[in-house]
């Protein structure tokens, strides 16, 4: 049953997203190069001082590269499915 409420929440967040200002000019690193159109990468963005950053914890958790782990299978492969 915890699982289930732990996949639940995950995938229907109670805050969908938060909202933040930057205090200061900072450099936000991406987790995987982006190639643009014209053949530049691009591994960092530049976030200046007052930018207004929304963060979606929604698509974060959602995202199929971070939650490959489904609380389910690991009750499967331990067998605990079986019993009544």
């Amino acid at each position: 049953m915890r699982c289930l409420d732990q996949e639940g929440l995950r995938y229907h967040p109670v805050i969908p997203h938060v909202q933040r200002v930057a205090g200061r000019d900072d450099m936000l690193p991406l987790s995987r190069p982006i190639t643009t159109e014209s053949g530049g990468v691009i591994s960092e963005i530049v976030v200046p001082k007052g930018t207004r950053i929304v963060a979606s914890i929604a698509a974060y958790n959602r995202l199929a590269v971070l939650f490959t782990y489904i609380c389910a299978a690991s009750f499967i492969s331990a067998g605990i499915s079986q019993q009544s």
